[in-house]
């Protein structure tokens, strides 16, 4: 919806509703549909991106493989992973998951609390979506979990915030949070990844990209070096 207030009506966990303030000030400016996507690309860029295309003669390509956290049908990029742009570093992001149980139980528990905590902490954050896992796509995050207390079952309930974090030594000083000021959304009543391993594979699988994040970079796995490795100039 573009007013914020209609938004937090009938779509309490979208960017609108958690960040609109009213009609001039509400937050994001999302396309409904291809047409309109087309024609706002257009104003911001000269000339508008194309579609890919194959080129030359031969039978087409083949699919590439469906993003997880995507719903079926939309198309995507191949599998990605996450990779180290920089070499020497403190630098490290993290996944974090509001399960759909915190969302239900206090629609403001991401904007009031864990983003304004975050914040203050000096977190930056690099990216955010909501979504709904299936239990499958659940059970494979919880099981980077050194002791993992939600079920897939609960976290695929229904829909998520996936958020990630980022700053020096994120893994630690998160985990200094949740033991400080944020006790809701720790362990097992949230997910956070609990190492830099699974902060790799969780990013990896939740996000197309990270806007803004500092030394790190997800892309194509067919067009990387391995995972969390210094890229290096020909």
């Amino acid at each position: 919806p573009a007013s914020p207030a209609r938004a937090k009506r009938v779509a309490a966990f979208s960017l609108r509703a958690m960040f609109g303030a009213d009609d001039m000030n509400n937050a994001v400016l999302v396309p409904r549909g291809p047409a309109e996507a087309q024609a706002a690309l257009s104003l911001a860029f000269s000339p508008p991106p194309q579609p890919h295309a194959a080129s030359g003669p031969g039978p087409p390509a083949a699919a590439s493989p469906p993003d997880p956290l995507v719903p079926a049908g939309v198309q995507v990029a191949p599998a990605r992973c996450l990779v180290r742009t920089k070499a020497a570093s403190l630098s490290e992001v993290i996944l974090v998951i509001v399960p759909p149980a915190l969302l239900t139980a206090d629609p403001e528990i991401v904007p009031a609390t864990l983003l304004e905590h975050a914040v203050a902490e000096r977190f930056e954050i690099v990216a955010l979506r909501t979504t709904r896992l299936t239990e499958g796509q659940a059970g494979r995050m919880l099981s980077r979990a050194r002791s993992p207390a939600l079920t897939s079952r609960q976290l695929s309930a229904g829909p998520c915030v996936l958020l990630a974090l980022q700053r020096d030594n994120a893994i630690a000083r998160f985990g200094a949070l949740l033991r400080a000021g944020l006790r809701r959304l720790a362990p097992p009543h949230a997910y956070a990844s609990a190492s830099a391993a699974a902060a790799a594979a969780d990013l990896a699988d939740a996000f197309d990209c990270l806007i803004g994040a500092d030394n790190y970079a997800i892309q194509s796995v067919s067009a990387t070096p391995p995972m969390m490795t210094p890229s290096h100039k020909a």
